[in-house]
């Protein structure tokens, strides 16, 4: 890495940290951006006279990077990395927050990279090497004073002493489980496991040929689009752990993968691999403490469960220009409610078109100026066994006699916290063992189940 320069959205210095003598400073990186020809507002990274340019924007200040290496995804990684440290000790980065905390920004650079190269980028490592947010900000005040009042002697030693009487950076670096803090003591212990699937999907609208007018009924071919075979789909899943566990715990996660083959599954290194090649849905593992991700993966979409299915007629009506579409929340032993149920109705461009509510059994219809769609929406919770319908028109503002029209597409979007999409479960949680904790504390175990669904019918 050559530098690190920190600006707010206006492009103003807030913070640059150089690596070296000749390193790029904000002037020059600022210059060599104008001279670059224009670019997308959101673009990540570009090529500037053999160096990548990172740029990385938050909470209205923009981290830019400026890298010797020809892979600057290594890199990227490293400010992803350097900014969720950034907020557990200075809060939320803001151009405030950060001129006034350059001192703790420099440390913890100093601690992450070693020369220019990323030399720590696990959290709870870097925890280790630095002291936690209140002991930092006692020790920066102290050293503040030091340098205003040179003759009082004791606030001096108090200072040196508090560096002092701590590990070497070096000699901590190397703790045999890198990505658990050392010494790890929580009063109340607990474990906590988040299993999170989320189902993109797109289907095609597919219309009936017989139209009766003078009913809402669907045509006699109408199509059940989530039973239909979609143009693109993707399952995928994350397991999240949030433990809170004194000393070195081992834990055993045991999962009931109902069949399923968790496709490309990416561990985190705390996992022991060989285990789980031996004994299918068993991860062993030392959990980091706080939140991390443990496994993420990628699953078949044909063993999926539904939990809302979609019925949508179009081109009804005199004139061809009404719709109506009828979702039903499936029955099921474990799930009682279906959460944030929404659909987009979204219409043709080019003109002002408009949408007339002729039926709405459920819900209400909003119309979303900003993103000129409209939104069929309902409670917070909704009942599974139901049937919601709701029957439109569109209307063209300029020519009202225009007929054969349509939505563009629908988005169907909801999430349940009982069932996993893919029927996947937790069979236990088990604590082998826990060195440095008494076998008489019982921490409390416990998994939640979280389902997310977006289905776009074009």
């Amino acid at each position: 890495m050559d530098s690190i320069v920190i600006t707010d959205e206006f492009s103003k210095l807030l913070y640059q940290y150089l690596w070296s003598p000749t390193s790029i400073s904000f002037g020059s990186l600022m210059a060599r951006l104008k001279l670059m020809p224009s670019q997308s507002e959101n673009w990540l990274y570009i090529q500037c006279d053999g160096k990548y340019i990172i740029k990385y924007p938050r909470n209205g200040i923009i981290v830019w990077l400026v890298c010797l290496e020809h892979d600057p995804f290594v890199y990227a990684l490293f400010v992803d990395t350097f900014v969720k440290v950034l907020e557990e000790y200075i809060g939320k980065p803001t151009p405030a927050t950060i001129k006034s905390h350059s001192d703790t920004i420099s440390l913890l650079l100093l601690d992450m990279a070693d020369g220019g190269f990323p030399f720590i980028i696990d959290d709870n490592q870097i925890k280790d090497l630095m002291p936690n947010k209140s002991i930092m900000d006692k020790i920066l005040s102290s050293t503040k004073q030091l340098t205003k009042t040179a003759n009082n002697s004791l606030n001096r030693n108090v200072a040196f002493n508090t560096f002092a009487n701590q590990p070497s950076m070096w000699s901590r670096s190397n703790y045999s489980i890198p990505w658990r803090r050392s010494k790890v003591y929580h009063t109340n212990n607990e474990i906590l496991i988040d299993i999170v699937e989320e189902l993109s999907m797109i289907t095609l609208a597919h219309n009936g040929t017989k139209d009766d007018s003078n009913s809402s009924a669907f045509y006699s071919s109408a199509v059940r689009h989530s039973k239909r075979m979609p143009l693109v789909s993707k399952i995928t899943g994350k397991i999240l752990v949030n433990s809170h566990l004194s000393g070195i715990p081992h834990i055993n996660l045991r999962l009931n993968l109902k069949h399923n083959q968790l496709s490309c599954p990416s561990f985190h290194r705390a996992v022991d691999i060989p285990r789980w090649n031996s004994s299918s849905g068993l991860i062993s593992f030392v959990p980091p403490d706080g939140v991390s991700t443990l496994v993420s993966y990628v699953t078949d979409l044909d063993r999926h469960q539904d939990f809302v299915d979609v019925e949508y007629g179009f081109f009804q009506g005199k004139q061809s220009n009404e719709f109506e579409i009828r979702l039903t929340t499936l029955s099921s032993s474990r799930v009682n409610t279906i959460e944030n149920l929404k659909l987009e109705i979204h219409l043709p461009r080019g003109r002002e078109y408009s949408v007339k509510v002729l039926r709405c059994t459920h819900g209400d219809l909003q119309l979303s100026r900003k993103n000129r769609y409209y939104e069929w929406i309902f409670a917070k919770e909704v009942s599974t066994g139901i049937t919601a319908t709701f029957r439109g028109s569109l209307v063209d503002g300029s020519d009202p006699v225009v007929d054969k029209l349509r939505p563009s597409y629908l988005q169907l979007s909801y999430e349940n916290k009982h069932s996993l999409l893919t029927g996947l479960e937790v069979r236990s949680i088990e604590i082998e063992k826990i060195e440095g904790l008494s076998n008489q504390v019982k921490p409390y175990k416990g998994a939640k189940y979280i389902s997310r669904v977006t289905h776009l019918i074009r």
